[in-house]
């Protein structure tokens, strides 16, 4: 009986999904003035809706708290527009700017914690 002939052996399936996924990202339309939450559900939700490597969750005043006792704001928006840890730059939003990720990290605040805008 032949063998089925594959195209991909191993691991390099998985490298290859991962790579696409990634050129996936990186090709996704540019946002047209996409609000805070908009950003959120698009980019951030992926990770932070449920906790993935300790995000913290959205609206989750506990994992805030935590982050915020730890960091101010503004460094905690600098962090992820510049990456931090397994946060990756911008959330792979390749076109947000820094205003787009302080909008959605205020987004994903619980109304408690929510600061000034930045």
């Amino acid at each position: 009986m032949k063998q089925p002939v594959t195209f991909l052996k191993g691991g390099q399936f998985i490298r290859f999904a991962m790579g696409l996924w990634v050129l996936l990202l990186l090709a996704s339309p540019v946002h047209a003035d996409l609000t805070g939450p908009a950003i959120v559900e698009q980019h951030c939700a992926a990770c932070h809706a449920s906790g993935v490597a300790n995000a913290p969750r959205i609206g989750v005043t506990d994992d805030w708290a935590e982050l915020l006792a730890m960091r101010d704001l503004e460094t905690i928006v600098d962090n992820a527009y510049d990456g931090l840890g397994r946060m990756p730059a911008r959330g792979f939003c390749t076109a947000c700017d820094r205003n787009d990720i302080a909008q959605a990290v205020d987004a994903m605040l619980p109304e408690e914690l929510a600061g000034p805008d930045l």
